[in-house]
């Protein structure tokens, strides 16, 4: 499966080919799982960047995945929601291999001179024209920049452009970046920071960040760009062990029984 021809994020645990998020069963409640959709999608007044921080393999990505397909499911009719036409993976590690390979600085430096703001537009274009024209990723050994560099205003354009061009079938919707592990793209905070305000102040654009670590505060001066945090969903025990084990046959009333059925949760609990 792939939002228009665009890969979805994928897996290795030690197997091939590496798990596809979007084909697994993602055991939540149902509560939960409409409180995540309605917080992703809540509407806010000034440019955002929503995060979820949690450690690996605590399901991050997959939280992203279906709490867009969610969304679609509900359909609120809201306007004070966002209405997610499209989603779009942005890797920067991880996936199996397929990522944006990390920034040459040195190259956007050169093409750019002192513009910071015009590097982040630059290398963020290229990430998004990759992925969405070409079916592809950024690899370091590859990528240049345009010989004729554009100015800062003209860079902006041309991303609106791409980003329109890109949704054409729903004018009217928003873009669901996910921004996966972008930490490696830059050693340089600023350029990663910068990365993340690019896409969240595009007007049809929601820019949601996934981290392992709690992201650094900013610094001590009002910004135009919003950072909103979003709980991780977490697995259900009671949903997994009513959805994949089978209860019918046990005798609840034999204490012998309870205490396994409760020694069975605590380890699901612990193992979650």
């Amino acid at each position: 499966m792939q939002a228009d021809g665009v890969p979805l994020p994928v897996r290795e645990l030690g197997i091939d080919p590496p798990l596809k998020l979007y084909q697994l069963r993602f055991y939540v409640r149902e509560c939960d799982l409409d409180g995540f959709a309605t917080s992703l999608t809540k509407r806010m007044q000034r440019p955002t960047v929503a995060y979820i921080t949690a450690a690996s393999h605590s399901g991050k990505s997959a939280s992203a995945v279906v709490g867009f397909l969610r969304f679609r499911e509900l359909d609120f009719g809201d306007d004070a929601r966002l209405n997610f036409t499209h989603y779009l993976y942005m890797p920067f590690a991880n996936n199996s291999g397929n990522y944006h390979d990390y920034v040459d600085e040195e190259q956007l430096v050169s093409g750019c001179r002192k513009s910071s703001k015009l590097r982040v537009r630059l290398y963020m274009r290229v990430c998004f024209r990759a992925q969405t024209f070409d079916r592809d990723y950024v690899y370091v050994d590859e990528w240049h920049l345009p010989n004729a560099t554009p100015t800062f205003i003209t860079s902006q354009n041309l991303l609106e452009k791409d980003v329109s061009t890109f949704m054409r079938r729903s004018p009217k919707g928003v873009l669901l970046v996910h921004v996966d592990e972008h930490r490696p793209m830059c050693p340089d905070p600023d350029l990663r920071r910068g990365s993340m305000r690019v896409l969240a102040e595009l007007a049809v654009v929601q820019a949601l960040a996934t981290y392992t670590d709690i992201p650094p505060l900013p610094k001590q001066k009002s910004s135009e760009t919003f950072r909103r945090p979003i709980a991780c969903l977490l697995p259900d025990v009671g949903t997994i062990m009513k959805e994949r084990l089978s209860m019918d046959d046990i005798d609840m009333d034999n204490a012998a029984n309870l205490l396994r059925v409760a020694t069975l949760r605590a380890t699901l609990g612990l193992a979650l």
